[in-house]
């Protein structure tokens, strides 16, 4: 990240103007992300470190993955990432998720 970028991104979200749901709905669907034309494993690796901050278990992948494959929206699969132990976590430091 470059610094003002991170700088006015975590201001945001320290000061509450902004969630860690639409912060992590800016980025991956901002035009500098949808250039890269990542690959549905691709995409599902991204979510694991971005957001998880480990790597993607093999069922959990294989699973993202195969509703990628098969038509289902990453929207729809951003939101499921969002909706697991990530809500926990930022609840825990007052945040919402």
């Amino acid at each position: 990240a470059d610094t003002a970028g991170l700088n006015d991104w975590s201001n945001k979200l320290y000061n509450g103007t902004t969630t860690g749901a639409t912060t992590a709905w800016n980025f991956f669907f901002s035009p500098e992300f949808g250039n890269k034309n990542t690959t549905n494993e691709q995409y599902v690796n991204i979510l694991y470190q971005a957001l998880f901050d480990r790597n993607a278990d093999t069922d959990g992948k294989a699973n993202w993955v195969s509703l990628l494959d098969n038509g289902v929206s990453r929207a729809y699969v951003l939101k499921g990432f969002q909706s697991s132990t990530i809500s926990a976590a930022c609840m825990e430091f007052g945040r919402e998720p």
